[in-house]
């Protein structure tokens, strides 16, 4: 996984959710229909109270991409 477009697949994907992502103007968040989880501006990430609601396995998925992937290519694409 490269861009948070590619975590949102694989998300969709293996854990069969529905994410997407969100252009907020000053950067891009994940969401469903029920939440925002986390949001990502300029290398920056913020953690949205919904993040609280979602399975620990997506939770780690997530955190995992943050802290193993370049911000610079987080929105490659978009």
């Amino acid at each position: 996984m490269k861009t948070i477009n590619d975590l949102v697949d694989m998300l969709n994907n293996y854990y069969d959710m529905e994410f997407r992502v969100a252009n907020t103007g000053d950067g891009y968040c994940i969401e469903d229909d029920m939440s925002t989880y986390i949001c990502f501006d300029n290398g920056h990430w913020d953690i949205i109270s919904g993040f609280c609601m979602l399975h620990h396995e997506v939770q780690k998925e997530i955190m995992d991409f943050i802290y193993t992937t370049d911000s610079n290519h987080w929105f490659d694409g978009q």
